[in-house]
């Protein structure tokens, strides 16, 4: 379907990947070597589903790139991306408050790419700040991003609502999952984003009072301060669970040891007990449980130099875009929409790469979408610039 609806026609129409930017070169490289460890080790059938999942992100993502080229393309592609996840995440959440704080561990999660609740929770920890920039939108009336309905009154009241309501059954959802990478991730990034607002003092006068009377009135579910609090326990207080993290992670320096360009994307699990110094004492066949390390042990020594790179890459253009909207002489709303994407998809970044170093998503299109919208808005805001150029040339040729 994702073939025949997209990449295709794309594909007819003239459409293809443009490998001139320096992410999508970046990304285009670690798609090589990935095809490279699949072909040269590879994993049977768990391989090629995989595989063949991966180059379909990677071309969608890509190709995303040569056709989102307006703020109202890209503000309704992060509108709806986020929208799509964070109304399910919401629905989970709202239900454990309404139950008086219920657990939701194994009990919450969709299929696809956010099987399993640690996929969930941090799915949709990342995407909480899509649905900030969305909400932010709708206070954006002259760029025409919305429909006219949304811009004033009851509209635009309403979709404030519905994405306030989303945004705390999404935060409720993280913590009710008992994801504690995810929650605190999210933490992290939520006050990253404080920090990064121009009007942060008085987020944080407003806040830290709304935080408390938050965490006095809404319950939380039973166990879970014990639950948090075993991410800094010692040694020997920790569950079984944060106990085996750092043998999954030994298990893939050890396979990189043996493969240094990788086993292949999907692939550690099948080589899991081959490597497993424990022997079995873990189980078999068990998950490597951190994006980074996944990496490590799939794509090998390039893939991960290829992994911080664009990670770094990433971080780069997000600030340059921020930085270019607040040194802009005129602070309109195209600097305000800017800035808000800026801040949003830094926090996302930040929340997936803190998160994702307690479990395996780096395959999935989430952090591969961060990527190459950074690429878009540094594009669309460049170009911003060179049109205000050709009309001030043109007016001047004029008089």
């Amino acid at each position: 379907m994702v073939a025949a609806l997209f990449i295709i026609p794309c594909f007819f129409q003239g459409i293809w990947p443009r490998l001139k930017d320096s992410t999508s070169i970046l990304i285009g490289l670690f798609l090589f070597f990935a095809l490279y460890a699949y072909f040269t080790v590879g994993c049977g059938p768990i391989g090629d589903k995989q595989m063949e999942h991966f180059v379909k992100v990677i071309l969608i993502i890509l190709l995303t790139d040569r056709i989102v080229n307006t703020k109202k393309q890209l503000f309704l592609l992060i509108v709806t991306v986020g929208f799509s996840l964070c109304y399910h995440s919401a629905d989970f959440g709202i239900y454990s408050l309404m139950q008086g704080g219920s657990v939701l561990y194994d009990n919450a999660s969709l299929t696809g790419t956010f099987s399993g609740s640690n996929a969930f929770a941090l799915g949709t920890a990342t995407l909480i700040f899509f649905m900030f920039f969305a909400v932010q939108g709708l206070n954006l009336a002259s760029l025409d991003i919305t429909p006219n309905w949304s811009k004033e009154g009851i509209g635009k009241k309403a979709l404030q609502a519905i994405g306030f309501v989303l945004i705390i059954g999404s935060i409720y959802l993280v913590i009710s999952i008992f994801s504690r990478g995810s929650a605190l991730a999210m933490a992290c990034g939520m006050l990253l984003w404080v920090l990064l607002q121009q009007n942060r003092i008085k987020l944080i006068m407003i806040g830290i009072p709304v935080l408390i009377i938050g965490l006095l009135v809404a319950p939380l579910p039973e166990g879970y301060a014990e639950r948090m609090q075993t991410v800094f326990a010692e040694d020997e207080e920790r569950d079984n669970s944060a106990e085996s993290r750092p043998h999954f992670w030994n298990t893939a320096l050890l396979m990189l040891d043996t493969y240094s360009m990788g086993v292949g994307p999907g692939c550690f699990k099948a080589y899991y007990d081959e490597f497993d110094i424990t022997q079995g004492s873990y189980g078999s066949m068990r998950s490597v449980h951190s994006s980074h390390f996944q990496i490590i042990s799939e794509i090998g020594y390039m893939g991960i130099i290829i992994w911080v790179s664009l990670i770094v890459v990433t971080y780069w253009k997000l600030w340059a875009v921020r930085k270019k909207a607040l040194k802009e002489k005129v602070f309109d709303d195209t600097q305000k929409y800017y800035l808000g994407l800026s801040n949003a998809f830094l926090c996302a970044l930040t929340t997936f790469w803190l998160g994702g170093s307690f479990y395996e998503l780096a395959h999935a299109e989430i952090i591969w979408l961060i990527f190459i919208v950074a690429v878009i808005a540094k594009r669309l805001q460049e170009n911003e610039g060179n049109s205000e150029i050709e009309i001030d040339t043109l007016d001047k040729n004029e008089n």
